[in-house]
């Protein structure tokens, strides 16, 4: 086990971490689209959702896993859809050495699920060059939605605020991870 340092730590430091934290927890090899993905807020090592304790659920997890402390998302994006955290997609290439990125997507939760994956049952809208989303989003099955399902929020009305920092982020992130480029070269 690791610590948010990639400091090597014994189990009994990774069960006092967690003893009072709300995290995720995601197994990392063979599992996609949200699956193998637990929410829990720890209590005195309890988790409130379950009754589990710590140990018990990370040894469910098997060897290979990740805890991350939950996060909160903007009110601007809880607006849209507040059960889950919505996520930009925003996917990069590289042409001579400099770096691009693609049109930007958002992805986001509904049906009241913790999830925001188009596969778990979310939508994905477009997100325009000045942070507006696009008018349609789509399911995984090209269910066209005008507004949210779930808070009727019209998407063609709703304007990011801050895409231009997430974008200029894609651009400079992966100069910060050089080896990333040579493993997709290989």
């Amino acid at each position: 086990m690791r610590d948010e340092n990639n400091k090597a730590i014994v189990v009994q430091e990774a069960y006092s971490i967690l003893n009072n934290l709300k995290c995720v927890i995601k197994k990392t090899v063979q599992t996609s689209s949200g699956k193998d993905v637990m929410l829990c807020s720890f209590k005195n090592g309890i988790d409130e959702k379950s009754g589990k304790q710590v140990k018990d659920i990370l040894f469910s997890f098997g060897e290979n896993y990740i805890v991350q402390e939950l996060i909160e998302q903007s009110s601007q994006l809880s607006t849209i859809y507040d059960k889950s955290v919505n996520i930009f997609r925003v996917m990069t290439y590289r042409i001579d050495n400099r770096i691009y990125h693609c049109p930007v997507a958002l992805r986001i939760g509904r049906g009241g699920s913790d999830r925001d994956n188009i596969h778990y049952g979310g939508i994905g809208v477009g997100v325009n060059n000045d942070g507006s989303l696009k008018q349609t989003a789509f399911s995984e099955y090209g269910d066209k939605f005008y507004h949210h399902p779930d808070t009727s929020t019209v998407f063609s009305e709703c304007r990011i605020r801050g895409l231009t920092q997430i974008k200029e982020m894609t651009l400079v992130l992966p100069e910060s991870i050089p080896w990333f480029w040579v493993l997709l070269m290989r």
